[in-house]
């Protein structure tokens, strides 16, 4: 997803070559989404078979969909726009997820929707940004107390694992001692 860069370089250079290639892979990309609307998390280049099914806002993904609504602010292009909305409808669908902290995106498989797991790192913080971009400030303003919580919490248990590993009360440490490795 380097539509923003190329396109840029295009505007710049006045060859409009960057733009239409970069884009092509993006297009590419949305057209392999699955029945539902969701992209994987990796795919073959080659054969353009998905190779991870997981879908998330995390590392690897979170350009993919910032770069849909960023190129349509940017360069005017309202076939991006027309794929943002149709893939935040899927990511509002099967990914989101309300809770008492706040609005919170898992991760899930891109065919069946069904959730595979409830993490969070730091590149999932992009988001806010991006709906509020898009103009969905409802949503944008009940995601970022949850980045806020689990980042803290994220932060915490870290801290304690290090406080751990450092006083040797790490279970992993402990037991490769016993065993005297």
């Amino acid at each position: 997803t380097l539509l923003l860069e190329f396109g840029t370089l295009a505007r710049l250079t006045g060859k409009d070559i960057f733009y239409d290639r970069a884009k092509r892979a993006l297009v590419a990309l949305f057209d392999r989404r699955s029945r539902i609307g969701l992209v994987g998390e990796e795919i073959d280049v080659e054969t353009g078979a998905w190779v991870s099914r997981t879908s998330h806002l995390g590392g690897g993904m979170d350009s993919y969909y910032e770069y849909l609504l960023k190129c349509e602010r940017l360069f005017g292009d309202q076939d991006c726009g027309r794929m943002w909305r149709e893939s935040r409808r899927a990511l509002d669908r099967y990914l989101a997820d309300e809770e008492a902290t706040g609005l919170w995106y898992g991760e899930a498989d891109m065919r069946t929707g069904r959730r595979t797991a409830t993490t969070y790192g730091a590149l999932h913080a992009f988001l806010p940004s991006v709906l509020a971009l898009g103009g969905d400030l409802r949503r944008a303003r009940r995601r970022a107390p949850v980045q806020l919580h689990r980042a803290r919490r994220s932060d915490h248990r870290q801290r304690a694992r290090a406080l751990r590993h450092r006083r040797g009360g790490d279970r992993r440490g402990v037991a490769a001692r016993r065993r005297g490795q």
